[in-house]
């Protein structure tokens, strides 16, 4: 399959949240998700399709920093080659690229900080977003 070039959707979740970061590629029939590879970049630079790490590395091992946390849907509409991260960190915050050979979609990922209140015995939840 062909993956998408360009700018994916800025996805958002809080510290302890599951995420699904959609990728796409231009494909009739169900993709094995294997064939695409994620990337990991702290900073995006529009146009530069490059990342500081790869999450499943070429040898089919797991980046240490995701080690049961993350996966890829086995059952995936046609063309699609999602990746699911959980329990969100706020060191998940980043923009993930995604492609066959050459990384040629991003994705940005921002973490929220769940912060609880108690006042008066009643509980307050408000998520900040930093």
């Amino acid at each position: 399959c062909t993956v998408e070039r360009g700018r994916g959707p800025d996805i958002t979740g809080s510290v302890g949240d599951t995420v699904v970061l959609p990728c796409s590629c231009k494909s009739p029939d169900p993709v094995d998700p294997q064939a695409v590879q994620w990337g990991y970049k702290k900073r995006f630079i529009p146009g530069q399709y490059v990342a500081d790490y790869t999450v499943f590395p070429k040898d089919g091992s797991l980046n240490q920093r995701y080690r049961d946390r993350v996966q890829r849907p086995t059952q995936n509409p046609p063309g699609q080659v999602s990746l699911i991260i959980s329990p969100l960190t706020e060191e998940d915050e980043g923009t993930y690229v995604c492609g066959n050979r050459d990384y040629n979609r991003a994705v940005t990922l921002y973490v929220g900080v769940k912060v609880y209140w108690s006042i008066n015995s009643a509980s307050v939840f408000r998520t900040m977003m930093f």
